[in-house]
């Protein structure tokens, strides 16, 4: 064990040259608060090195330390924009087939430097990796991020119908920040989301089974809260011979936890005008993008398989023409525990 240096967070770039620079945030087991104040020891410690590919990068980190690098800890594969853009298949085919690496393990586009990133030191928790991992299940907990294991994204990059979406991590201030998402065209990122749009992409994907949502029902008015108890969402398609037809029906069930003064018109109605909102938002942005990260290709194949392989060399084409149909249920079940 003394020999190995443990990798928890492994970012990737790529440098100006067009060579794969990493990142590798390295664990110190050893390390103790210094005795007599003046702070604490560092739990961790950046390494950084450069080569043609991982593999080769990787084998360079060998020759600037004394142990050698391990990647069956690693938590978290953070990816630079730059590197996002120019394609993921560069750097995949490492993780296909090292057997260290795990596959659960969570995956990442950040627009902030890396090295910044990895240098946070989150104020709640000595060690960041746990840090980012808890900030990650918590958050996918409350419908407030995608969370993506790298098993996930390599079946969604592989698989025809499929397009990938991402995280994306950010510094914000002394700690880490998320919400927002990198969806992707083929393996090459080609947009970015909004938390508002993230929620809207949660639903298409049928992904929130649990949240708070505060809705405004006008501008100036008093805003309320409800939290989701349940969400389901079922999507039909019908091709009939010149556009695709898309009906996406969601059902959710929630208690209001939150309102003052009088609401003008039907809480339940209120809440599902803002679902629906979000859901076009997030359509808009796949449709604008030309990728078919909500998953309508995917309901096409399962309910269509011959009007889908009509269709799939003309994708985006058609997805911008079809025609879209969104109703959301909301059912209040309570008041929340009023006393």
């Amino acid at each position: 064990m003394e020999s190995l240096a443990y990798i928890l967070v492994l970012g990737i770039d790529l440098t100006p040259e067009g060579e794969v620079e990493l990142y590798a945030q390295v664990g110190l087991p050893s390390a103790e608060p210094t005795r007599g104040g003046g702070g604490e020891e560092p739990v961790v410690k950046t390494v950084k090195a450069k080569g043609k590919n991982v593999t080769d990068a990787l084998d360079q980190m060998f020759l600037e330390n004394t142990k050698q690098p391990f990647l069956s800890h690693l938590r978290l594969v953070v990816v630079s924009e730059r590197l996002a853009r120019e394609g993921l298949e560069r750097i995949l085919d490492f993780f296909r087939r090292d057997v260290n690496v795990r596959m659960n393990i969570r995956v990442a586009v950040t627009q902030d430097d890396l090295e910044e990133l990895l240098s946070v030191q989150e104020p709640l928790s000595r060690q960041p990796s746990l840090a980012i991992a808890n900030q990650f299940f918590i958050n996918s907990q409350r419908a407030g991020v995608v969370e993506i294991e790298l098993m996930q994204l390599l079946t969604e990059l592989l698989e025809p119908d499929r397009e990938a979406v991402l995280p994306l991590i950010e510094t914000s201030e002394d700690r880490f920040a998320l919400g927002k998402t990198a969806v992707f065209r083929g393996d090459k990122m080609a947009a970015t989301l909004d938390e508002m749009e993230t929620f809207g992409l949660l639903l298409w994907r049928n992904k929130v089974k649990r949240g708070v949502v505060s809705v405004t029902p006008s501008p100036g008015s008093e805003a309320f809260s409800y939290r989701i108890l349940s969400s389901d969402t079922r999507i039909t398609t019908r091709w009939d011979g010149k556009k695709l037809k898309v009906r996406a029906e969601v059902r959710t069930v929630a208690d209001i936890m939150e309102m003052h003064g009088k609401v003008k018109g039907d809480l339940g109605q209120l809440a599902s005008r803002f679902i629906v909102t979000r859901m076009e938002d997030a359509l808009g942005q796949a449709q604008r993008s030309g990728s078919d990260f909500l998953g309508i290709g995917v309901a096409l194949r399962r309910q269509n398989n011959r009007a889908w392989r009509e269709l799939r060399g003309r994708w985006p084409e058609v997805l911008r023409e079809a025609e879209f149909e969104i109703l959301s249920h909301v059912h209040i079940r309570g008041q929340g525990q009023v006393r």
